[in-house]
């Protein structure tokens, strides 16, 4: 994302685009309050990084290897003290589950990590339940949004037409039993590249190989990544309210793409 670009991506956080989220989050995407900084990751490159209102950080990478582990090392290093996002243009190591590859094209998808310092639950059962809130807000933004047919494979994974679109990767510190830090990544691939696949993993698919040429020409990435970030702090919210049932009711009902 060129720095243009994220001034663009800022003004949209600032303007609350995106569906009705809780006071804090909505308290966190009114307003830009400081001007940029660069940050130098330890081992990473630098990013550019503006501060909102209500404690939201939004670090800009041009490449990285991997926004999780850009977000890891930010949040070792003390830069992120509070509710944060890193987006990235282009990933040089991005990964899925069970450590399989996740191409990631430079400008050809959105890559981004959303980082909640001090979630206030977190296990096994809870990191599964951010992972499953992060794909509900992902297929129902592209859906609603985009007039996309996506479904949800799985509990992390975002199809269509039988190909995978997106996924999330949820990440977890914990230091003795206390949670100190998590990290749900989410990428989308928007236009179509050399996407190699390692077998079993699934034929990947593009938001420009299923939309008509009209819609995609006309497809703003900037302002679906800011949606997407807006919904899915949205639904981990609703997780450490403990509004499991919904968002679980939610999943089934967009594993059968209704």
């Amino acid at each position: 994302m060129s720095w243009a670009r994220s001034e663009r991506f800022l003004t949209g956080l600032k303007r609350g685009i995106g569906p009705k989220v809780s006071d804090k989050t909505h308290a966190a995407m009114m307003r830009i309050t400081t001007p940029p900084v660069r940050y130098a990751t330890p081992s990473g490159p630098s990013a550019r990084c503006h501060v909102v209102e209500g404690g939201l950080s939004v670090f800009h990478f041009e490449n990285v290897d991997s926004t999780n582990d850009a977000a890891k090392r930010l949040f070792g290093d003390g830069s992120i003290r509070s509710r944060s996002l890193v987006i990235a243009r282009g990933q040089t190591a991005g990964r899925g589950t069970r450590e399989r590859r996740w191409i990631s094209p430079r400008d050809a998808g959105i890559y981004m990590t959303l980082i909640e310092p001090s979630p206030p639950a977190l296990s096994l059962r809870c990191l599964e339940d951010y992972t499953v809130a992060a794909g509900v807000a992902c297929v129902e933004t592209i859906r609603s949004q985009l007039g996309v047919d996506a479904v949800i494979q799985g509990i992390n994974d975002v199809f269509c037409w039988d190909r995978k679109l997106g996924g999330v990767l949820t990440e977890a510190i914990v230091e003795g039993n206390r949670p100190c830090g998590l990290f749900v990544g989410v990428g989308i691939n928007t236009r179509t590249a050399d996407r190699p696949i390692d077998p079993p993993s699934p034929l990947a698919i593009s938001l420009e190989d299923v939309m008509d040429a009209a819609a995609f020409s006309a497809l703003d990435a900037d302002a679906l990544a800011r949606s997407l970030a807006t919904a899915v702090f949205a639904w981990l919210d609703a997780v450490g309210a403990g509004d499991v049932d919904r968002i679980r009711h939610r999943l089934q009902s967009l594993r059968q793409g209704e």
